[in-house]
């Protein structure tokens, strides 16, 4: 017993050893970066490297500088890659890009397919998405790959590559949920038996293979279909079915006169997905107030309807967080209005658009968020854009959400940036009428 049990202590402290030994490395990597760091943007810890990063261009240049010059791949990933995933600025995606093509490692690729997931890199990324959804050498990144093709490239697109590939990659239906037509409703419908198939015959992979393919992503067989994926592909037919019922339902409306389908051309097509939702809308209508006041009237469309609603800006906001006190924080900063059947259809097309259901149809007349502007000037609102983050609490305390708004007057153009996908139903709890009796 004690010949084991000594055995087994020298074991325990042989890792401790060998972990301590790794993290010097790690931390060696680490400290240019982190001196530099500090020196240009007097950032010190990973917290709040993330909290500057959603919305300072330079400093994601910065950041993407170090992908290269880090030698630890934990570093890479830490502090770069996924800290990239935070921002919400446009950046160079052409590091991103050299560094998926110099690895095999499947979880790196992955990682990288999830900052593209969730990031507007700058230019079109579309073409390369493609790409690496049809090279037989990518692995089960792919799933990452086609939610970010989802979001950059237009619905033919994605549904040209992905009908490629969903005979490897079953699971990508669940994004041709969201952009397929009936020829994709065809294709899963004739393909839905056989994955039932290669299912129950994949139910005799080992467990220890399972497991190995978990941990290991870039040794995960294509062509292997799991239950889940079938059941994946089920709700795909389910929801391209609803769609087009839905489409086909709008169709046999009164049509729109000449100038109203004119106008609602002109307006910017909410075509959000349930992998990142940013939505688009246009600045109709403009006042500004004696003391600096802004009232805007902003629209798109959604199902070939006219979708929008009010922003009211407070005067006398300041930028960010001043000399370290909580003075750039403005309650009722930022003020959402309804302004009629209008507004009630961008409620139905932001519930339909998160997947989120059981919220009332009409917006409250009036919601209003406490407010920051991390990016930019308000006072100079109408020369440059301003990045806004909104916070909204019930007053019993019932509810909570956050979420991004971005004004740029000099565009014409209003941008609803998502948070993060937990907080969808609680952002339309917040803009929906309550069910609740009040």
């Amino acid at each position: 017993m004690n010949e084991k049990k000594r055995s087994t202590e020298e074991a325990i402290r042989a890792r401790a050893e060998e972990r301590a030994r790794v993290h010097a490395v790690w931390d060696a990597d680490l400290e240019p970066f982190k001196q530099e760091l500090e020196a240009r943007f007097q950032i010190s810890d990973l917290n709040e490297l993330r909290d500057r990063i959603v919305s300072s261009e330079e400093l994601v240049r910065f950041i993407m500088s170090w992908l290269p010059r880090f030698k630890v791949w934990h570093n890479k990933w830490a502090w770069v890659i996924y800290t990239v995933i935070d921002t919400k600025v446009r950046y160079d995606p052409t590091p991103l890009f050299q560094f998926f093509d110099g690895t095999e490692n499947e979880t790196h690729r992955w990682y990288i397919g999830e900052t593209f997931r969730l990031t507007k890199p700058m230019g079109d990324i579309s073409a390369w998405l493609v790409e690496k959804l049809l090279d037989p050498d990518v692995g089960s990144c792919k799933e990452n790959l086609a939610e970010a093709l989802a979001r950059h490239a237009p619905k033919d697109v994605t549904e040209e590559a992905l009908t490629q590939i969903i005979d490897d990659w079953p699971v990508v239906a669940g994004v041709l949920a969201v952009v397929g037509t009936e020829k994709t409703l065809r294709l899963l419908e004739s393909k839905r038996d056989d994955f039932a198939a290669r299912a129950t015959k994949s139910s005799d992979v080992s467990e220890s293979d399972r497991l190995y393919w978990e941990r290991e992503r870039d040794s995960r067989p294509p062509g292997l279909v799991e239950p889940h994926m079938v059941k994946i592909v089920d709700k795909a037919i389910r929801r391209i079915k609803k769609r087009l019922e839905k489409r086909a339902k709008a169709k046999g409306r009164s049509p729109h006169s000449e100038s109203q389908s004119l106008r609602l051309a002109k307006l910017p097509e909410i075509r959000t997905d349930e992998f990142a939702a940013d939505v688009n809308l246009l600045i109709e209508k403009i006042e500004t107030g004696p003391e600096g006041s802004v009232t805007a009237d902003v629209a798109g469309r959604h199902d070939e309807d006219e979708v929008g609603f009010r922003i009211h800006l407070r005067a006398g906001m300041q930028p960010g967080l001043v000399n370290s006190n909580e003075s750039g924080f403005h309650v009722d900063g930022v003020v959402f209005e309804s302004v009629g059947k209008v507004s009630d259809r961008f409620v139905v097309a932001l519930a339909d658009i998160y997947d989120v259901r059981g919220v009332r149809k009409r917006m409250k007349t009036k919601v209003a968020f406490t407010t920051i502007a991390i990016e930019g000037d308000p006072g100079n609102i109408e020369c440059e854009p301003v990045f806004f983050k909104l916070f909204y609490e019930e007053p019993d305390g019932g509810g909570y959400c956050e979420i991004f708004l971005a004004i740029n007057i000099p565009a014409g153009q209003v941008e609803l940036k998502e948070k993060d996908q937990d907080n969808r139903r609680r952002v339309l709890m917040a803009i929906a009428m309550s069910s609740r009796p009040r």
